[in-house]
């Protein structure tokens, strides 16, 4: 969206919906750096992250059980399902293999070899000037707000409640908490690394 605030015109891009993938995006963030170099306009870019086993029960509660009849989601809205569901370390397919992030019929799996940790956190740091954890929502704000014109006050209210039943994680027991957690090893460390990289203290100082 863009919008004027007291003659700041700011102009906010969310990829979202079907996005590609971010090694697929790179490209286009390069543009817009160079562009907004060239125009002297400043430019963040930052993303969120989630705790892996959060993520991917918010992933097959939205996909398979809240908008199931327009998804081709096909396995059972219960833990059976999540299991069945449950691909090795999703979010790092998004960053390599958008569309490979929960099992689809017929899907050719793609080579995740190259798709390490030691390639994508590279990558995450020097293009991301920010990057949140979902459970820590009010860091994020803080940073945005440091960004942001002082004209320009950010406010959050959470609009997705809902009171569909759900799969929550005190409804897995140890062996499948287990199974899906090394299952996201990958993603945990990377989650675990850029928490380490991306730490509020260090944006605030500046």
């Amino acid at each position: 969206w863009t919008t004027t605030i007291d003659s700041t015109k700011l102009h906010f891009l969310e990829i979202h919906g079907k996005p590609p993938g971010f090694v697929e995006l790179l490209p286009k963030l390069f543009e817009w750096r160079n562009q907004a170099k060239q125009h002297d306009v400043p430019l963040f870019v930052f993303t969120m992250m989630r705790d892996p086993l959060d993520w991917l029960l918010s992933c097959f509660n939205f996909f398979c059980l809240a908008i199931r009849k327009h998804t081709k989601c096909t396995s059972p809205a219960s833990i059976s399902g999540l299991l069945q569901q449950a691909r090795p370390d999703p979010q790092s397919r998004w960053f390599c293999f958008m569309n490979t992030i929960m099992a689809v019929p017929n899907q050719t799996e793609p080579d995740m070899s190259s798709c390490t940790l030691h390639y994508i956190l590279p990558l995450l740091i020097e293009n991301m000037d920010w990057v949140g954890f979902l459970e820590k929502y009010d860091e994020s704000l803080l940073v945005l707000q440091q960004v942001l014109p002082p004209n320009v006050t950010l406010r959050f209210q959470k609009r997705n409640k809902t009171r569909q039943t759900k799969i929550k994680r005190e409804m897995l027991n140890e062996t499948t908490t287990f199974f899906l957690k090394n299952s996201m090893k990958q993603d945990y460390d990377l989650y675990n690394k850029l928490q380490q990289e991306y730490r509020l203290e260090n944006v605030l100082a500046e």
